[in-house]
């Protein structure tokens, strides 16, 4: 990536910052976490809701069992574009 330049997807597009009114649980996050999900920052592909689950655990310093639920009640949050985007958010219960 070049400095100054837009960050972009592995596959190309531009990233486009949290929307808190559309989807205030993925707003409520720690922008590390987001950042782990794949929102603001260099493309790639998502480590998988397990990695995320943990790495919510070891940053807010909470159980994985509670990391799991804050993953899950941001999931289900997710607006019905993220949910078109990955399939697997309709998969969370």
């Amino acid at each position: 990536m070049k400095c100054g330049g837009s960050m972009k997807y592995k596959t190309g597009g531009s990233l486009k910052p949290v929307d808190s009114s559309s989807n205030p649980g993925l707003a409520k996050l720690p922008t590390e976490i987001r950042n782990k999900m794949g929102y603001m920052k260099k493309g790639g592909a998502h480590p998988g809701f397990k990695a995320v689950q943990a790495s919510i655990a070891a940053k807010s310093g909470v159980s994985k069992k509670a990391a799991g639920a804050i993953l899950a009640a941001s999931t289900r949050k997710a607006s019905p574009k993220a949910k078109a985007a990955n399939p697997r958010l309709k998969r969370v219960k």
